[in-house]
């Protein structure tokens, strides 16, 4: 009984805490214009550090490293800002610029593989946060040219390999880069802001909250 009385607690809260996220979060999908939630960075995943730590936001140590390391240095990063210019698409990859200090020129280069899930219809002003490998780009080398920004920071997408941290984007609050490598149709659908919201909130009323730290896919 005790334990029947215990699960109708934690159905009792998860209803008001999902009934107090549905009126938090803005209405409409990923392509409505302005479809943004007032907290919409207060649910995004986890990011991790290159050795399975939790990296916080950076920004300013991402501006630091773009004029105090060597082209191709390479590291873990975690950002967030604005939207700035919208790049052509090169390869199969969305590449865009982030403003991620109070001056527009202090800024970094996304570059993000449509393998994992188109973005939405990218627009200067739209929120964004990234997680994945920063890597100072400030000369041409054999197989890509110098960022415009100085560095990019890519693979913002789940990992398929236990190898690498996975990373991710959030544009506007809603989560993408975590659909199955191209060719798998094992993804389950994050880029509803309501969707990521309700995950978080089921998360943070189980024992597995610190645990898990992926988003959830189908096996």
């Amino acid at each position: 009984m005790k334990s029947i009385g215990f699960a109708l607690l934690v159905i009792f809260g998860l209803s008001i805490k999902v009934a107090t996220a549905s009126q938090q979060w803005t209405y409409g999908n990923e392509n409505t214009p302005g479809a943004e939630s007032i907290d919409s960075f207060d649910f995004s995943p986890r990011c991790l550090g290159n050795h399975g730590e939790v990296l916080p936001v950076n920004n300013q140590n991402v501006l630091n490293l773009e004029t105090s390391t060597a082209n191709q240095y390479l590291t873990r990063a975690h950002v967030k800002g604005v939207i700035g210019q919208i790049y052509a698409d090169r390869n199969g990859h969305n590449h865009f610029q982030a403003i991620i200090g109070s001056d527009s020129s202090q800024t970094v280069e996304i570059v993000y593989s449509q393998d994992f899930g188109p973005l939405p219809d990218l627009s200067p002003g739209m929120t964004v946060e990234a997680c994945g490998d920063y890597i100072t780009s400030t000369e041409d080398t054999s197989e890509y040219p110098a960022s415009p920004d100085r560095a990019i920071i890519h693979w913002v997408h789940k990992s398929d390999s236990a190898k690498h941290p996975s990373g991710f984007v959030m544009i506007n609050g809603s989560l993408f880069g975590q659909g199955a490598s191209k060719g798998s149709d094992k993804e389950l659908n994050a880029s509803n802001p309501m969707f990521s919201k309700l995950i978080m909130v089921v998360l943070e009323n189980t024992s597995y909250a610190n645990a898990i730290q992926q988003p959830f896919f189908l096996n």
